[in-house]
């Protein structure tokens, strides 16, 4: 075995919250460490171990075997793609198999160990690890493999390395590469997945949901040591994924990117949820304008809700997808003759060439079906008072108990380089004979 001292500065960052002003008092300062590095010879791939541990259906919150420990002196290697330098990581290295110019396909997975500041002794994005397996406890959790040791008392049957031991497991070598040769990127919708765990991957063409917006990055009034905001497609829509940033981040009192762009970090799973993780401010590359989309969140009041007909009206709701939404019924008492019209703040399309309308619905009980419209004059009031163009969306099939069905792509590039002025709408009609419940989410239109 062949070992080399290599001296890095290692920056440690303590972050202390004053309650009182809600703001950040970092105190800096740098060290320097030598760390030891291993040239060892791996007697396994991480392909062979991921067979070897065998498959899990993603639905299950446990390992599908035991976890098992290693007889022979098995020896992987693989590269780091976490840090918790800025304390967005805490007690967990996440790794991927191979660089991205590979052919075979990249595997990740991750080592627990019950110890901070893992940056510190080496284990930052691009450093190849050997990670010898005698001793420890392998096991597939939510998906994904995870690496540490044997505990009976917990629900995954897998615990932290100790810190006096984790070193005596994991091996640090000399070679760093470039982060730039372990990225993926890809959009939204193929991120999540099992497969895509633990690797390093930069999320495209994205932007955080309007709920999120005017917030902090780690928002005190949520609660517990980190919050989830959500991140949604702005060019294909879809249904809105978690991002989680930790109390104990360096930057988590920042506030939240309103722009358009790139995110870099590593894809992580809880029980059925992925949560993508960011490991330094700079990851959030969201430089470009962003896009129109409404999650509903924070209510409807950005939209008009007219009452043509009836004294039902627009209102927000708590069950959207994935928790809020605008809903309309007109039953109250019985079926209720109802026209009523919820109509977009004005949509900047200057100068744009391309555009496109995305939208989730759902709906219950027998009854008309919504209809989508576009306008290039309205600007208040009733809507007979503007030209309305209906378009070719697709709703959801009726009486469908609520199953949220994406609307595809509509469209309404014709409309490009008008003057700002462009709305969209959805117009709800029912009868004394049936008046089904309707409920909106995630309207998504891009202009580029």
């Amino acid at each position: 075995m062949k070992t080399n001292l290599l001296k890095i500065v290692t920056v440690v960052a303590f972050v202390s919250l004053l309650v009182s002003c809600s703001v950040t008092d970092k105190n800096v300062w740098n060290e320097v460490k030598e760390i030891k590095t291993y040239e060892l010879s791996p007697t396994m791939s991480v392909a062979d171990l991921q067979t070897a541990v065998g498959s899990n259906n993603p639905t299950v919150l446990y390992p599908v075997s035991t976890p098992t420990t290693p007889v022979a002196d098995v020896i992987i290697e693989a590269y780091v793609t976490s840090n918790d330098t800025d304390g967005n990581f805490y007690k967990s290295i996440s790794f991927q198999n191979l660089l991205n110019t590979a052919t075979t396909p990249i595997i990740g997975f991750s080592v627990s160990v019950n110890k901070p500041m893992l940056f510190a002794d080496g284990f930052t994005p691009g450093r190849k690890v050997y990670i010898k397996l005698n001793g420890l406890a392998i096991g597939k959790v939510f998906g994904s493999i995870q690496i540490g040791v044997a505990d009976s008392t917990t629900s995954s049957g897998i615990a932290g390395i100790e810190p006096t031991d984790y070193l005596d497991y994991l091996f640090p070598s000399s070679t760093v590469v470039n982060e730039e040769s372990l990225v993926r990127h890809m959009n939204l919708t193929n991120a999540v997945l099992d497969s895509n765990q633990n690797t390093l991957i930069e999320v495209d063409n994205v932007q955080f949901a309007s709920s999120s917006l005017g917030r902090t990055l780690f928002d005190v009034d949520n609660g517990g040591y980190a919050t989830n905001h959500n991140i949604i497609d702005a060019e294909n829509g879809g249904k809105p994924r978690i991002i989680r940033f930790s109390q104990y981040a360096t930057f988590s009192l920042v506030n939240v990117p309103s722009g358009r762009g790139g995110i870099r970090g590593v894809m992580t799973k809880y029980n059925t949820d992925y949560q993508f993780t960011i490991r330094q401010e700079s990851d959030l590359k969201l430089t470009n304008p962003r896009q129109f989309m409404d999650d509903f969140a924070t209510g409807i009041g950005a939209w008009t809700s007219y009452s043509v007909t009836g004294n039902e009206i627009w209102t927000p709701s708590s069950y959207g997808n994935p928790s809020y939404c605008a809903t309309i019924t007109g039953y109250a008492g019985g079926n209720k003759n109802n026209e009523d019209w919820l109509i977009s703040p004005s949509i900047n399309f200057t100068n744009k060439t391309i555009g496109k309308l995305i939208f989730d619905s759902a709906t219950k009980y027998t009854g008309n079906s919504l209809q989508a419209y576009i306008s290039t004059n309205y600007t208040s009031g009733a809507p007979s008072n503007a030209t309305w163009t209906l378009l070719p969306a697709s709703f959801a099939p009726v009486n469908s108990n609520y199953t949220w069905t994406n609307s595809g792509s509509i469209n309404i590039s014709s409309y490009a380089s008008n003057q700002g002025n462009v709305r969209i709408a959805f117009k709800y009609t029912s009868t004394t004979s049936a008046a089904a419940t309707w409920e909106l989410d995630n309207v998504l239109v891009t202009a580029n």
